[in-house]
């Protein structure tokens, strides 16, 4: 048999090894026959019963990766910028990046929701070391990258989150979530999303049932919040956990990091605390400071209120803006005229976000704000773990399409029907 034959069977068969230890894995033992019905098979189960993993990014040194060439170039295609590997069925993506000085490295990236799943939507995501390996040691064997030691992979970022089942569209609590902040991080907005952002870390709150409808076509009948924390960075990753090493990273210290994370940008929710007792905005924010003992209840009440309504009005992001840029009088001090903007800016979204819990508490009894805050402070989920027994579905939530839902009125609403009944 001529050489470039011989040379031709036996990477053909290096790769069916590889196809095979793949269907093994990631194909749950499936023949080739019927590997393409697996794909179609989607869990969308438990998505509110576990804390999940989305993206994990791993970073791989070429001294830690024992090429196979001819399998990487048949895998590999050029993308817009970089060589690329993009695995269909179970998601993984690895991208080859070369620097300046010419060293060369590789990510590989993946969603283990989707790992596990199918589809990025059940919280069922074990961060289990040993089945992650060997989830993507064929996938990245069949790509020609077989990893030499996994002991030495280093975790660049990892995805953590939380689905929270709600009664209402989205769209009802969209307000509350205006509210959020973390320090050091830029509020960035894109349609209903919210992103408070930094290099290192970002924390963002979107409507799942949508982006699953409008970018993978699937429906669900869950109204469903996805609060997601994205740890950026492998120092980052270090920084908060002492490591950045798959096979040394905890669970249980995921879960810590995140929910103290969650708490201090919910910190503002979790203080407001009042029963309201008329649909009067203004008499209600009087009462409020009334019990706070405040001085001057009236003068901040009708603060409040004026700032609220800028926010209502979608003002207040253009009045916070025009607070900061003031111009600095030359004849005071520089510093003291920095701190009195930040306590300005601070205080006028403060009571914004004062008028907004106000407004909940009035409409419907704190009920969507209580919802929010015990997902948040009370019902702490685990990250799922490899060997348990999968937990029944929590459903707070029976959905009644025939029901009227007294969320889509206004405070408005309710005042121009009381008028016209009185």
């Amino acid at each position: 048999m001529p050489k470039t034959l011989n040379f031709f069977s036996y990477h053909l068969k290096k790769e069916q090894n590889c196809m095979a230890r793949f269907l093994k894995y990631a194909g749950l033992g499936l023949s080739f026959g019927n590997f393409n019905e697996a794909r179609k098979t989607l869990n969308l189960k438990n998505p509110f019963d576990y804390l999940g993993i989305d993206t994990i990014r791993l970073y791989l040194p070429t001294s830690n990766i024992e090429f196979e060439e001819f399998s990487r170039a048949i895998r590999f295609r050029n993308g817009l910028k970089r060589l690329k590997f993009n695995d269909q069925q179970s998601g993984v993506i690895a991208c080859e990046f070369i620097k300046s000085d010419g060293f060369r490295y590789y990510t590989v990236r993946v969603s283990l929701s989707r790992l596990y799943n199918g589809i990025n939507y059940s919280s069922y995501s074990p961060f289990d070391y040993k089945d992650t390996i060997e989830r993507l040691d064929p996938i990245l064997a069949s790509a020609g990258l077989p990893v030499k030691d996994w002991t030495k992979v280093i975790l660049s970022r990892l995805d953590v989150f939380l689905n929270i089942e709600l009664e209402h569209p989205y769209e009802h609590y969209t307000p509350i979530l205006k509210t959020i902040s973390l320090p050091r991080t830029k509020l960035e907005s894109y349609e209903t999303s919210k992103y408070l952002k930094n290099k290192q870390i970002t924390l963002m709150t979107y409507d799942k049932k949508d982006q699953l409808e409008k970018r993978k076509n699937v429906k669900i009948q869950d109204n469903v919040l996805r609060i997601e924390l994205r740890y950026l960075k492998g120092q980052k990753i270090k920084k908060t956990f002492g490591t950045n090493l798959l096979f040394k990273l905890k669970p249980e210290q995921i879960e810590k990091d995140f929910y103290e994370k969650l708490e201090s940008a919910f910190s503002l929710l979790k203080d407001f605390s009042f029963q309201t007792k008329s649909f009067s905005r203004k008499d209600e924010l009087i009462r409020y400071f009334e019990e706070l003992n405040s001085r001057f209840p009236e003068r901040f009440a009708k603060e409040a209120l004026s700032y609220y309504r800028k926010e209502k009005q979608g003002k207040l992001k253009e009045f916070l803006s025009d607070l900061k840029n003031v111009p600095v009088q030359l004849d005071k001090s520089v510093e003291s005229q920095r701190k009195k903007k930040e306590r300005d800016t601070k205080k006028a979204q403060h009571y914004a976000n004062l008028g907004i819990f106000l407004d909940y508490a009035s409409r419907e009894y704190s009920l969507s704000l209580d919802l929010i805050k015990s997902a948040v402070f009370h019902r702490r989920l685990k990250i799922a773990l490899l060997d348990e027994v999968v937990k029944a579905e929590h459903r707070q939530y029976k959905k009644n399409e025939g029901a009227m839902d007294l969320s889509m009125f206004s405070w408005e609403d309710v005042e121009r029907i009381i008028m016209k009944v009185s």
